[in-house]
């Protein structure tokens, strides 16, 4: 089954943070994901990765869908995707069956994250076919599109946002993807950031590399929450 056990003990950085926050402060986390996602107080959110029964396995690929109990209705997910996608940080289901997906970050290291790392070229081929699918339908062109940004600098957000255009656009499974940022991370040093305005300056300069504004089709699933984590450590 592709899931990633963490191998540090104690876990670190945005780790460190996701595993407290499910495990140990659930409510505080819950409340933040429904505050931004305006899911319904009454509404459950039922937390499937990373759990400390589970080892605080984080999944991916099919795996990720299993997890959740999802099944994608009009196209499976190996048509989108080449095996080695995404691996979640956090997966949630809510009682009214919306998807969670949450990407954590706890400095600006995580935040620069690798280029495409495919080496196969029909991987590659897949992954740009894609890719191209999500500029095309939230209109990402003219000149404040850098295609090849999706597939560089900024992929990691580009294949977040292509998973959640899988599932809520091509399969029509409600799905929210969250980006859990951490700010004063003890762990992180002189790389933490420090305030919730410096996680937005980071995420506009990303969305203005790749030709993303607020207005455009899915952003309005796609939500930021910043976290201070100093009286927690």
């Amino acid at each position: 089954m592709p899931r990633d056990v963490p191998k540090s003990n104690p876990a670190r950085r945005s780790q460190r943070w996701m595993q407290f926050f499910v495990n140990e402060q659930p409510a505080i986390l819950n409340h933040a994901v429904r505050q931004a996602t305006g899911i319904a107080p009454q509404t459950d959110i039922h937390w499937k990765s990373p759990l400390a029964d589970d080892d605080f396995a984080e999944y991916f690929d099919q795996a990720f869908l299993n997890r959740l109990q999802v099944t994608p209705s009009n196209v499976p997910l190996n048509e989108f995707w080449p095996n080695g996608g995404p691996h979640w940080d956090g997966l949630a289901i809510t009682s009214t069956a919306e998807v969670i997906l949450v990407e954590a970050k706890a400095n600006i290291t995580e935040f620069a994250t690798d280029p495409c790392g495919a080496e196969s070229a029909a991987s590659i081929e897949q992954i740009r076919k894609s890719l191209n699918q999500v500029q095309q339908f939230m209109d990402i062109r003219g000149n404040r599109c850098r295609p090849e940004l999706w597939f560089n600098a900024f992929y990691q957000y580009a294949n977040r946002l292509a998973h959640l255009y899988f599932l809520r656009e091509v399969n029509g499974i409600p799905t929210h993807l969250i980006f859990l940022d951490i700010v004063n991370d003890p762990d992180s040093g002189n790389d933490a950031v420090k305030s919730a305005d410096e996680w937005k300056s980071l995420t506009r300069l990303a969305e203005t590399c790749l030709g993303i504004t607020s207005s455009k089709p899915l952003m309005q699933h796609v939500h930021h929450i910043h976290v201070d984590v100093t009286d927690f450590a």
